[in-house]
């Protein structure tokens, strides 16, 4: 009822972990709270220190104030803004899934030989910090992303990054990613002009579009993109104000004006493809 919702007791999940440190040498299986909370907000107060591996960190509400480090995370799923997040993970995070925004002085670390990630979703904004030292199936932030993004790829791999979803655009940071990419898909603007943000992939990348979304007009790719290999389909709609290049080939390039952007000059930045273009529009 909405008494016992209103005092976090609700499917068996009762109460709040505020200021709580735990610590394990081999495996711990699943946290439940309804709110994890620190006394002192904007710093990590609860810590999860365990060697082998965490089944599941849950909340029905927010998370302000966490510092996590094991080897192995399967899911992670709060239920609502997170904040002053700390996570370290040497080894693989399987689930990643915020119901709200990731807020700042948030930092995720997924490190070591087998430190990958299968599905990293916020439905809201992502203000934090990102560095995978292997590969990323699916990142998707459905609203504005302010913050870095490394992906250091693994050997052998066959890419990187699979799926990169942004649903707004990417306001203040940058994108680096050693590897192969799949697919791109950004609905607003990437950086801002004049602010030296880049996005370098060293590698080869399917598809990169920017500003695809149909309800969103005068998007700018503003930020400096560096392929070093080859693009299949590069598009942008808005305009295109920073400078893009190249090192491989091109077999699709396509900038389109929007209706904010129609009649105006909407490539400004310089454009080197080193390699060979089959088809400009």
């Amino acid at each position: 009822n909405d008494l016992a919702l209103a005092l976090g007791f609700t499917d068996g999940v009762s109460g709040l972990i505020r200021d709580v440190d735990i610590e394990a040498q081999g495996d711990l299986g699943t946290v439940s709270a309804f709110q994890i909370i620190s006394t002192f907000p904007d710093s990590p107060a609860s810590s999860f220190d365990v060697a082998n591996s965490i089944k599941a960190i849950k909340t029905l509400d927010i998370i302000n104030g966490l510092e996590v480090t094991t080897g192995s995370l399967d899911k992670f799923a709060p239920g609502a803004d997170v904040s002053s997040l700390d996570l370290n993970i040497a080894g693989l995070l399987k689930k990643f899934q915020v119901r709200g925004s990731l807020l700042g002085s948030s930092n995720i670390n997924i490190l070591g030989p087998n430190g990958n990630v299968k599905k990293f979703t916020v439905t809201g904004d992502m203000d934090g910090n990102l560095t995978v030292d292997g590969t990323v199936g699916t990142f998707q932030v459905d609203g504005d992303l302010s913050g870095d993004v490394i992906i250091r790829g693994a050997e052998g791999a066959r890419f990187a990054l699979k799926t990169f979803k942004l649903g707004g655009e990417l306001t203040n940071g940058s994108l680096d990613i050693n590897g192969d990419v799949s697919t791109m898909d950004i609905a607003g603007g990437l950086g801002a002009p004049g602010v030296g943000d880049n996005l370098t992939i060293r590698g080869n990348v399917r598809t990169l579009r920017v500003g695809s979304s149909k309800l969103t007009a005068g998007s700018d790719l503003a930020l400096n993109l560096l392929v070093l290999g080859d693009v299949r389909t590069f598009s942008a709609t808005g305009m295109v104000t920073g400078d893009v290049v190249i090192q491989g080939d091109v077999s699709r390039f396509t900038i389109t004006a929007d209706a904010v952007t129609g009649g105006t000059d909407i490539l400004t930045g310089d454009v080197n493809i080193f390699g060979t273009v089959k088809r400009v529009d």
